[in-house]
């Protein structure tokens, strides 16, 4: 009994200190902040425990291997093995990654690290006191995450501090809510032929619907920048997977709460977060509200993780993790639920939702799949569709290229992954605004309803978003309810920037100088309102488009040649007829329209873009989305 007391206490403490100095070398060298990184770091370190604990144990009660003499010997051997494997599984899967296992640079790298655990496994083993040595590597592993630790954003600081106005008598709630990669045509309320929205259509019946809503951009960092600044892409520069918000723009949370609002953001969206600058003016920004929701736990980061996932994918065993990031509709609500049961009753509200379920890899809840009779994404199919994904985002645009489409089997079955991604979405929406009335909060409350953009499937030989603005990107849905509107459908072209002064206007605040767009309560009363739309990418190619009325002018630059097409919205939503040719006069004047609008895009700049360096965890997070690659990082 002494002896498995021994192994189980020594192990515990070696695997305490190696956990401690993991945490430390995870913060050491990625960008990732922590409210409290001695907790975090303590916590990493206790799971480690656990696991010297049994290697400990084992070692006493196993048959046929040698048994320790000393305590210090238990430690050593602990100590050594899990340093080993956990120097092993980074060596492998972060600094070569993508570097077969049996390459010279991998393997050199292994045999000195195990050589070093070795070495210090030896010495620690002829320690007369190993509980000294093992306290000093756990304190310095903990000072040094503690020291390393990035500092928290200074927009998310700046936020915590409550507003101190007073918001105007009777000052309406707002709630925005924005469904990732939700493309306007595959919404019933839309004209699709699947009911996959009964929920957003009933919020559709009772206000309006715009069906020629567009985004400035066609991938989520910009698009969402744009929204959240009123500002065309070429302004705010955040169109790089390494750029964020400039600090010196003004943004809608910003805005709102100036009036005396309560703001709250909830971005199941890696790329919207406050590293990113987007928790400017919110009060509390889930998940990078550090000190809450443990998103960006430090154990996520660990060989703890990866050891994990391998029993998971291996042999099934499933192992939890603190801060495992539930990005489903269903775990947002219940943030949201969480939110409303601590705010403050006297103040009105302003709550940003985004939604990611209909977002590649489609992935809808198990439960809900077995509901609607249709089988899960297998990893042979999810393989083939990020290949697809990659194969776009190395080669020219169409038209300058065509890209092979998946086989029609396959496609069909991505159709409908994608379809149930938007049932699910709409089914949790339709949860949440139920029980926002049930607590009768939805009784002075706007509320609308859009996407960051939609979702190619090779109308125009592309897949994914963020490589054309044609309209299955381009075109978002867009709906509007609350006090005062009354229901019905607005044909002319918006854009998301009008939504800002809009909601401002809600807000009775008023609006920054330099912003783009338009508010859009006369058209909210009937009233015409500029009736155009402008969209641009500003990645490696440059793609744009200019909506006029219900005619759309495209362009494609791709190394110095350019394609200009025009098309007839009004007969052609799909854009598959291309009228250049047969309308040039009306063409050049388009052109000359689009090339106005494209400077105007440029007229509020800051001095310089704002970067960001991107760490090889936070890179990962995003690649799962499907962002990544060389065009991604220029």
């Amino acid at each position: 009994m002494k002896q498995l007391l021994r192994g189980c206490i020594y192990g515990a403490a070696a695997g305490w200190s190696v956990g401690a100095v993991e945490s430390a070398f995870v913060t050491s060298i990625t960008d990732l902040a922590f409210a409290s990184p001695t907790r975090e770091s303590v916590w990493v370190a206790l799971h480690f425990s656990f696991v010297g604990a049994f290697i400990g144990t084992a070692l006493e009660i196993l048959p046929g291997i040698p048994k320790p003499k000393r305590a210090s010997q238990t430690a050593g051997f602990v100590g050594a093995l899990i340093f080993l494997l956990s120097g092993l599984s980074w060596i492998h899967q972060d600094f070569y990654a993508g570097v077969p296992m049996f390459s010279l640079a991998p393997l050199v790298a292994s045999a000195v690290w195990t050589v070093a655990c070795t070495m210090a496994g030896f010495s620690m083993a002829q320690a007369p006191h190993p509980i000294l040595p093992l306290l000093i590597t756990a304190f310095a592993g903990h000072l040094g995450a503690n020291l390393t630790s990035a500092p928290l954003p200074d927009d998310l600081n700046s936020a915590n501090t409550p507003a101190e106005v007073t918001a105007a008598e009777n000052a309406p709630n707002i709630l925005f809510i924005l469904i990732d990669t939700l493309r306007a045509d595959h919404m019933s309320s839309y004209g699709y032929s699947a009911n996959t929205t009964p929920e957003m259509d009933k919020l559709a019946n009772r206000g309006i619907r715009f069906d020629s809503a567009w985004a400035q951009a066609t991938w989520t960092r910009p698009s969402v920048a744009s929204l959240m600044t009123s500002l065309y892409p070429a302004s705010h520069q955040t169109n790089l997977l390494d750029t964020r918000i400039p600090e010196s723009f003004t943004t809608m949370a910003e805005t709102i709460r100036s009036a005396g609002y309560q703001t709250a953001a909830f971005s199941a969206n890696r790329n919207v977060e406050t590293f990113f600058g987007f928790g400017q003016g919110f009060d509390s920004f889930w998940p990078s509200d550090l000190s809450g929701s443990g998103a960006n736990s430090m154990l996520r980061f660990t060989t703890w993780e990866r050891a994990k996932d391998i029993l998971s994918k291996s042999i099934g065993i499933k192992v939890g993790s603190a801060g495992t990031f539930e990005n489903h509709a269903a775990a947002i609500n219940k943030e949201v639920e969480g939110w409303f049961d601590t705010k403050n009753d006297e103040s009105p509200w302003f709550m940003y939702i985004q939604y990611i379920d209909p977002h590649f890899p489609y992935q809808p809840p198990i439960e809900f799949l077995k509901e609607v009779g249709i089988d899960p994404i297998s990893d042979d199919l999810k393989n083939q569709v990020a290949s697809a994904i990659g194969s776009v985002s190395k080669i020219a645009p169409w038209p300058f290229a065509s890209h092979d489409a998946l086989p029609a089997d396959v496609k069909t079955k991505v159709l409908q992954l994608y379809d149930a991604e938007i049932q699910y979405c709409d089914r949790e929406i339709g949860k949440l605004l139920e029980t926002l009335r049930n607590r009768g909060l939805m009784e002075n409350t706007y509320v609308v309803i859009t996407s960051d953009h939609g979702e190619e499937f090779w109308e125009h030989q592309q897949y994914n978003h963020g490589h054309s603005t044609f309209s299955e990107v381009a075109r978002v849905p867009l709906i509007i309810a609350g006090p005062g509107i009354e229901p019905g459908v607005r044909t002319q072209p918006v854009e998301l920037i009008d939504l800002y002064p809009t909601l401002a206007t809600w807000a009775s605040s008023p609006l920054p100088q330099n912003i783009h767009g338009s508010d859009l309560s006369p058209v909210l009363a009937g009233k015409d309102g500029p009736g155009r739309a402008f969209t641009q990418n500003m990645k490696s190619n440059l793609l744009t488009s200019l909506t006029i009325g219900t005619e759309k002018l495209v362009q494609v630059e791709y190394q110095g040649e350019e394609v200009w097409m025009l098309f007839d919205l009004s007969t052609d939503p799909g854009e598959t007829e291309n009228l250049a040719n047969l309308r040039p006069e009306r063409v050049l004047e388009l052109r000359d329209l689009l090339e106005k609008r494209r400077v105007e895009s440029a007229s509020f700049q800051p001095a310089h873009s704002e970067r960001v360096e991107l760490g090889d965890q936070r890179k990962a997070e995003l690649e799962k989305l499907g962002y990544g690659g060389d065009e991604d990082e220029e």
